[in-house]
């Protein structure tokens, strides 16, 4: 049982959430999540999972389970209550094989221990640490295992796109069907909302560390190119070249420069993300094995025009700026000194 979802706090009938959430236009899928020990035969395990119920829509139309299938098949029509499919994981913690059953122990909302048998008919790999150290059962299934006959933990609601799942929540929430009960974006969720947080600040130390090295690198180079020829600044002013006019022409030089640098940087920056968004990395067997999040055990690159043209203009601009700043220094100098000078 998960603290987030503790059974006694469930949706006794869900019938009527279903229906206000399909007469705003969005389909609703009843789910139940409970923590179980699991076993290949009649013993009682000791490895620990998560158990999901769901209808075989939300299996086949949200989870795409069905695409995952690596060992065995998918739920057969009509026989749902009597099978169950795996994770690759937890199948192979415990032990189980095609054709056997598998005891699931459990408990009902008011904590009495309650077991359920399932024939494994197929074994799953979803690409997701969490999906894969879990088991997948039909909602009947799940209902008789809690006793909740008519309902379930939570109502899954499919928004085509994520990032439109707060705007849908507050459309819910407006409901009168919907008031007596708490309706949250997947992203304002505790667990994803913490690892929302997280994720965006290991990416931002990333980023900005990349950036940060990368930049100093850029600046400390064309300070180096413009203060070693201070004396040519001294022959450009003593031709006549006015402060601003040198410090324009070592801008436009940098930024020249700087062009030169950026567009085969990008170039190949795009290639190598692009088959990093395509083909990713794979975390291995050993280190998947050992995360419980709902994170993917592939990582891959994201590719976007925005970043893109981003990293070009921070070249160009650290290349301005490294121009500019000892520029501005040696065109204040006078021309005589500046020719006399070793650099």
């Amino acid at each position: 049982m998960r603290s987030s979802f503790p059974l006694y706090e469930n949706i006794a009938e869900t019938a009527p959430v279903v229906k206000a959430i399909n007469d705003a236009g969005y389909d609703a899928h009843p789910l139940i999540r409970v923590g179980v020990t699991v076993s290949a035969g009649e013993e009682i395990g000791e490895h620990f999972g998560l158990l999901l119920g769901a209808e075989r829509s939300y299996y086949e139309d949200v989870m795409n389970l069905d695409e995952h299938i690596v060992e065995g098949a998918f739920f057969t029509p009509g026989e749902e209550s009597t099978q169950v499919i795996l994770g690759k994981t937890l199948a192979t913690d415990v032990g189980a094989k095609l054709g056997e059953e598998v005891l699931f122990l459990g408990q009902t909302q008011d904590g009495s221990i309650s077991p359920i048998k399932g024939v494994l008919v197929g074994i799953v790999d979803a690409d997701d640490a969490l999906s894969n150290r879990q088991a997948y059962a039909s909602l009947e299934r799940l209902r008789y295992l809690t006793d909740i006959p008519d309902g379930a933990i939570e109502v899954a609601v499919r928004v085509g796109d994520p990032a439109r799942a707060p705007e849908v929540a507050a459309v819910l929430r407006e409901s009168p069907a919907l008031k007596p009960y708490l309706v949250q974006a997947w992203s304002e969720r505790p667990l994803f909302a913490t690892i929302s947080d997280m994720t965006g600040l290991v990416y931002g130390v990333l980023a900005g560390s990349i950036v940060f090295i990368t930049a100093l690198g850029v600046l400390n180079t064309m300070l180096m190119s413009v203060l070693e020829r201070t004396s040519e600044v001294g022959v450009l002013r003593a031709l006549g070249m006015g402060r601003a006019a040198v410090v324009f022409l070592f801008v436009v030089e940098a930024l020249v420069i700087g062009v030169l640098g950026a567009l085969p940087g990008v170039v190949l920056g795009a290639i190598v993300s692009f088959f990093l968004e395509r083909d990713g990395v794979e975390m291995g067997e050993k280190v998947s094995a050992q995360v419980s999040m709902p994170i993917s055990t592939t990582f891959r690159a994201d590719l976007s025009l925005e970043v893109t043209l981003i990293s070009f203009a921070l070249g160009l601009s650290m290349a301005a700026l490294g121009a500019l700043l000892p520029s501005i220094r040696a065109a204040g100098i006078q021309p005589v000194d500046a020719m006399r000078s070793h650099r």
